[in-house]
């Protein structure tokens, strides 16, 4: 059990792209928390990014600014412990929660999903990595075909007796949630990626597993970068013909915190004319912005007023 940031209360449930919260089998909301590293805490201190006009005075040129190389974001989404659940399959950590404008003091929650988004000196737009827990959810392309023993397990996210449609969001109702594309490369499972991703999978859960490690209840779902030789990319600029320029997962997303974008219809209606995967909202304009938007972190930068920085 983690104990740190205690004091904080956590009350961020709406997912980025849909806003709306995930309900968890028990119709509780999953809540989600943005950190970074110290180095890139430094950058964000040192250049004032909490600071709206001081990230619009490097937007416009005025101030030269580039995120440095081994600045690390991590976003995670976290389930409350329930007496239905089992702890010690959790990464856990006690926090203050807030649901429906009513305060929970010292909460048991269990970690069900990790974003980690590090820029690289060789790759200035970072490359993005995401982790879920292993009973979150099932395949989509399993779901009609789950076995008698599947349906007598028990999913966070999924209830096999229930018709209600997944990855839909109804208000008040547990989430019927499958993962749309596995390994971020849809239901071409046995793809070279989905392989060495699967590979990967099972060397660490035997590693964790022989040490009686809790991460062996995770797996790593994928990885996306660009692999354009483009010299705007030395700005983490992402290329306009990007979608044939992925590396790695090219429609990677987290069954927790990318639920209702997963749905082809939602991203056809929002993105008519990109692909999924990370890059399809973590990009930004080159003529009216800089590649610090590629987080959406400074998208919660506030005005106080001319930077002086």
């Amino acid at each position: 059990d983690n104990k740190g940031d205690q004091g904080l209360v956590q009350s961020e449930i709406l997912q980025a792209g849909s806003n709306f919260p995930l309900n968890d089998q028990e119709g509780n909301p999953v809540f989600y928390q943005q950190s970074v590293n110290k180095k890139f805490y430094n950058d964000i201190v040192k250049h004032g990014l909490n600071n709206s006009q001081c990230v619009a005075d490097i937007d416009s040129g005025k101030t030269p600014f580039e995120i440095s190389p081994g600045s690390t974001e991590v976003k995670t989404s976290w389930k409350l412990i329930s007496n239905n659940d089992n702890p010690e399959k959790f990464f856990t950590i006690h926090r203050d929660v807030e649901i429906d404008g009513a305060v929970r003091s010292n909460v048991l929650m269990g970690l069900v999903g990790i974003h980690v988004v590090r820029k690289t000196r060789n790759h200035p737009e970072f490359i993005w990595t995401t982790f879920e827990h292993k009973e979150n959810a099932p395949d989509c392309a399993d779901v009609p075909n789950l076995s008698n023993f599947e349906k007598s397990g028990k999913w966070t996210f999924f209830n096999p007796m229930s018709f209600q449609k997944v990855n839909t969001y109804f208000p008040g109702k547990p989430t019927q949630v499958c993962r749309e594309t596995p390994y971020g490369v849809g239901v071409l499972t046995k793809t070279e990626v989905a392989k060495d991703i699967k590979a990967l999978n099972e060397a660490m859960s035997d590693y964790y597993q022989s040490r009686k490690s809790v991460w062996s209840n995770y797996f790593l779902v994928g990885t996306s970068w660009t692999v354009s030789n483009e010299s705007d990319l030395n700005k983490g600029e992402v290329p306009p013909s990007w979608k044939n320029e992925i590396g790695g997962s090219k429609l990677l997303s987290n069954s927790t915190m990318e639920t209702y974008v997963q749905n082809p219809q939602w991203f056809a209606l929002v993105h008519p004319k990109e692909d999924r995967g990370c890059f399809a909202c973590h990009k930004y304009d080159p003529l009216t912005k800089k590649a610090l938007h590629l987080s959406h972190m400074f998208n919660a930068a506030q005005d106080y007023g001319q930077c002086f920085l």
